[in-house]
């Protein structure tokens, strides 16, 4: 499957209720990014696809997989992600109970953008403020936050 003549889907990663993800690859660039696909396609779900986007793309963060581009697949929208190489969140979640202090250590050993942790002294970023801001960019106002798996990405 070609996506929007640039991207060509090379295999599934995943999927869940509301949609699927796909490493793709730039026909020109040959780099690999995400494809996430609506596998429904209600106008409330391709709206909140959507806002996801918006959300995402704009901001940045070494945990937030950045949005960017949004392309059309089977007449519907999909959002094209930063690809993030490595175990899934699911998996990862599956195999032990993960502490706070694991979460935060989520991230490749040699990200300039993620400085090893010190022991003691607050969280530059504590995970509970990005799943808050988040939730308020998604606008899932009053309730429970949605499973943020798509946005937030293990690393």
């Amino acid at each position: 499957m070609v996506a929007d003549g640039r991207y060509v889907v090379e295999q599934r990663l995943g999927g869940g209720g509301m949609a699927s993800v796909y490493r793709i690859r730039h026909v020109e660039l040959g780099t690999h990014l995400a494809l996430k696909v609506l596998t429904r396609a209600s106008p409330d779900e391709q709206e909140r696809l959507l806002r996801e986007g918006r959300a995402q793309g704009v901001l940045r963060h070494t945990h937030i997989a950045s949005v960017v581009d949004v392309v059309r697949v089977e007449g519907f929208p999909a959002l094209v992600m930063e690809y993030v190489d490595g175990p899934s969140l699911d998996w990862l979640v599956k195999r032990a109970p993960l502490t706070v202090e694991q979460v935060d250590d989520l991230r490749p050993a040699s990200s300039p953008a993620s400085p090893p942790r010190t022991t003691g002294g607050p969280r530059p970023h504590p995970p509970r403020a990005l799943r808050q801001l988040a939730h308020e960019c998604l606008g899932h106002g009053g309730g429970a936050l949605r499973p943020l798996s798509r946005v937030l990405r293990p690393e």
